[in-house]
């Protein structure tokens, strides 16, 4: 029996290489970041380093992406920009010089009868909408069962409507969620039946249910010291909105136990009080950044 022992150091350079694959920012809205927009926001807006599960889904979707399309032929991947949001189909078919979407999504169920899931659904119809065509090819991949299903789905007038109506309703919500640095603007799908599956092991998954429970996270661009200037300030405020109209808060602390943040909780009058102060601090430490390499609180 040969000697074997684990290789930290090839290990460390292919996690960085998928790593610096996978976490590239895509540039614009994709109709993939509005299955979830809230996630969406967080990857946009807070850092996301990419955890070696994350890198092993990654790398396993797109192995499997790569081996079904040889199913459909030579014809894949093509970009459909549609209200300013970017279509990315899998692969496509031409028929009779129409193009036909072809969606690839790969499951674990085991039930037949249910491997269609709604959201399969929804993608497949607005990349129909954006083609103006009304048919499309749904590839699904049942892993544990060793089966690939195809089906072709049918969609009326009214339901491409409706589909390219919830399209641009989610953009405008991500876009605004995006611009007001709120949150709580852009929908979850924590809790929706069909795809709560995906907050398992979302890194934001508790910041998410604490958003769902009424609470609003405020970041500020540089962490506060803990015991003076900004962040003094920031507790009388937080202080006399809990005694007198019961706002909740807690601070959000650094590793180095500075000041990165705070969440509230209250009614939305109270809670825009603390906002607008903490807007102010962030403009204050931004008109700053020029003269000082490195932000101290005042």
């Amino acid at each position: 029996m040969p000697k074997i022992e684990e290789e930290p150091k090839i290990k460390n350079l292919l996690i960085q290489a998928l790593e610096k694959k996978y976490a590239a920012e895509r540039v614009g809205i994709h109709l993939t970041d509005l299955i979830c927009p809230r996630l969406t926001f967080f990857r946009k807006t807070l850092d996301n380093s990419l955890t070696e599960k994350d890198i092993v889904f990654f790398l396993l979707g797109s192995g499997e992406g790569e081996l079904i399309e040889q199913l459909v032929g030579d014809h894949n991947e093509i970009i459909v920009i549609k209200g300013d949001v970017v279509h990315t189909l899998d692969a496509f078919l031409l028929e009779g010089g129409t193009i036909v979407p072809v969606e690839i999504k790969t499951t674990r169920a085991e039930r037949e009868d249910n491997v269609v899931r709604p959201h399969y659904l929804f993608q497949l119809g607005a990349y129909c909408s954006a083609l103006n065509v009304s048919t499309g090819v749904l590839v699904v991949v049942m892993l544990n069962v060793g089966k690939v299903k195809v089906y072709r789905i049918f969609f009326d007038e009214k339901e491409l409507q409706n589909i390219g109506e919830e399209v641009e309703r989610r953009k405008n919500l991500l876009r605004k969620a995006l611009e007001s640095g709120d949150a709580s603007v852009a929908p979850s799908v924590l809790n929706d039946p069909d795809l709560s599956w995906k907050c398992v092991s979302c890194n934001f998954r508790d910041m998410c249910k604490s958003i769902e429970e009424g609470w609003r996270f405020i970041d500020f661009v540089s962490p506060l010291d803990p015991n003076r200037g900004y962040a003094a300030k920031l507790r009388e405020v937080l202080e006399e909105e809990r005694l007198k109209h019961g706002l909740e808060y807690e601070l959000l602390f650094a590793e180095d136990k500075s000041v990165k943040g705070v969440k509230v909780r209250g009614k939305i009058e109270h809670v825009d009080h603390v906002r607008r102060f903490c807007e102010w601090v962030n403009e204050k430490l931004l008109e700053r950044t020029a003269e000082v390499p490195f932000l101290e609180d005042v």
